[in-house]
């Protein structure tokens, strides 16, 4: 609110902070859900047999393909040869990380010859054909002494330290962890310096730190779901130290042998020793193999392991619902976002500018607003390549180009009152540029109405994502949102995946609808001045 008066009266009701307190709770499980359900450990002390393995088993490949890489170089012209040259550098870095990988477990010495080849083949692009082919002979040469000298098994791997959590996020990730302590920070600044230019330097710090943690952090990590726990499973990595997060469970990590099984507090998941369920409808059913913990999670009989249950494939209920919200929360507020400056732009210059361009805006509404919204956003959904755009991106688009036009009538009428006014008159007869005064005079005080506006568009941008994930159309398979996790499980045999998902749409767009008729009333002069002392 920009009129202290207004924020006051809008603060004081009950329906506003109970919204704002729920909208700040899911956000804040939203954006740190990476933080809260992860199958990866926050630090890791361990000992990788399977990757010193793997990079012995690779060297002579990848000495072969730098090889014939060089020799291809000699042989093409042109953009072929570029490609080959290409191909052999990309290779020979390739070489050079398992040669480092290498090195901790089987001495500096051991691996000299090969470290001394990949140097001068690198060093022998500007030498002779001749010259070429023999460092390639002596690469692949080398490269087969290592792999031999060291047989399956031999090599003895180190325990490092890792942050394998922390080394899976990404920029994005970072700043959407951030931007809760952003806006908690600007809420105790506001009255220092204002909550709108807190809550922009916020997001700006936010901003900057994911760019350092993206350009400087550790090396993004690209492992398959519950890759670790399988590693450590089947003894390819000795765990000394592992750090989970609460719930330690991915969101697309699967246990078919727990599928649909109900909440673990509850009476029909019981398990016996054996790891078969004892009790209900569950006792005599078939299962996929023996439920068994993997590394890191809780006992198979724990309550707290699966607190919602798992679904179809045997993921974590709950670890789902979390991850699913930054789906959800994250277009229903950006598609609000953006239809608001669409309708609050092009509703302002209707209602000031007025002639041709009220006209082609009130059109276009008109136009739009035959169509049934819903039906469009199901069709442009539908027929967008998710290959080309995002589905979440196109969701937002599709949302935003058909939901502008009531903010746009809204700020369209106001601007029509406030172009009326002295300050905007006395503002014309100076010879102040139209596009000044739009800007400074018409549109700060007529965004009132979009204010509101962004609060229904929100909660409906909610709606619209989990009507469209339901049908199949949201977010593509395995990332979550809560319209998905609804649409998975419709029948009352598994209550328990759809309730809590479910639940959450339905206080989303309420908190949502909450601030908008808070803020309504805030505005409102009368209530004001009902109000005020």
């Amino acid at each position: 609110m920009h009129d202290p008066i207004r924020s006051r009266a809008f603060l004081a009701r009950r329906g506003a902070r109970i919204a704002l307190w729920i909208l700040v709770v899911l956000g804040t499980l939203a954006a740190w859900a990476p933080f809260l359900a992860n199958d990866r450990p926050y630090v890791l002390v361990a000992a990788d047999h399977g990757a010193l393995e793997r990079a012995r088993s690779e060297l002579v490949p990848l000495a072969d393909s730098m090889a014939a890489a060089m020799r291809a170089a000699d042989a093409g012209e042109g953009p072929g040869r570029e490609r080959a040259r290409s191909l052999a550098e990309s290779e020979s870095r390739a070489l050079a990380q398992r040669i480092a990988l290498l090195e901790p477990a089987t001495g500096a010495a051991a691996l000299a010859d090969l470290r001394a080849a990949l140097a001068a083949g690198r060093a022998a692009e500007s030498a002779g054909r001749e010259t070429r082919e023999f460092r390639a002979a002596e690469l692949a040469a080398a490269a087969r002494q290592v792999r031999d000298a060291h047989a399956s098994g031999r090599l003895v791997a180190r325990s490092t330290r890792s942050y394998p959590l922390f080394a899976s996020l990404s920029a994005v990730d970072v700043f959407v962890a951030l931007l809760p302590l952003a806006t908690i920070g600007a809420w105790f600044a506001r009255r220092r310096f204002g909550f709108v230019r807190a809550a922009l330097a916020g997001t700006a710090l936010s901003a900057t730190i994911a760019v350092l943690v993206a350009a400087f952090g550790p090396e993004r990590v690209f492992a398959a779901p519950g890759a670790l726990k399988t590693a450590v499973a089947r003894g390819t990595i000795d765990v000394e130290v592992a750090h989970f997060a609460p719930i330690p469970f991915g969101y697309a990590e699967t246990n078919l042998a727990e599928a649909w099984r109900p909440p673990t507090w509850l009476a029909a998941s019981r398990v016996d020793a054996e790891g078969r369920y004892v009790s209900g409808a569950r006792a005599s059913a078939p299962t996929a193999g023996r439920l068994e913990a993997r590394h890191g999670e809780p006992a198979i009989d724990a309550p707290l392991r699966h607190l919602l249950g798992t679904d179809a494939l045997g993921r974590d209920v709950l670890a789902r619902t979390l991850w699913g919200g930054r789906i959800s929360l994250g277009i229903g507020l950006a598609a609000a976002l953006l239809l608001s400056a669409i309708g609050t732009l092009l509703g302002a210059a209707a209602g000031y500018l007025g002639g041709f361009v009220d006209g082609v805006v009130s059109r276009t509404i008109e136009i739009v607003l035959c169509f049934p919204a819903f039906f469009l956003v199901l069709c442009a959904v539908a027929w967008t390549d998710p290959d080309v755009v995002p589905v979440p991106f196109a969701i937002v688009l599709v949302i935003a180009a058909v939901g502008w036009t009531s903010t746009a009538r809204l700020v369209r009428a106001e601007a029509l009152r406030v172009a009326a006014s002295d300050h905007v008159t006395a503002a014309r007869a100076l010879g102040l540029h139209p596009a000044r005064v739009l800007v400074r005079h018409v549109l700060p005080n007529s965004i009132g109405p979009a204010l509101i506006a962004f609060g229904f568009a929100a909660g409906g941008a909610i709606g619209v994502e989990s009507s469209l994930a339901f049908l199949g159309l949201g977010a593509q398979i395995p990332v979550p949102s809560w319209g998905g996790l609804v649409g998975e499980a419709r029948g009352a045999d598994q209550a328990w995946a759809w309730i809590a998902p479910g639940a959450l749409v339905f206080l989303a767009v309420l908190a949502w609808v909450l601030v908008a008729e808070s803020a309504r009333e805030a505005l409102d002069p009368r209530a004001v001045g009902e109000s005020s002392p």
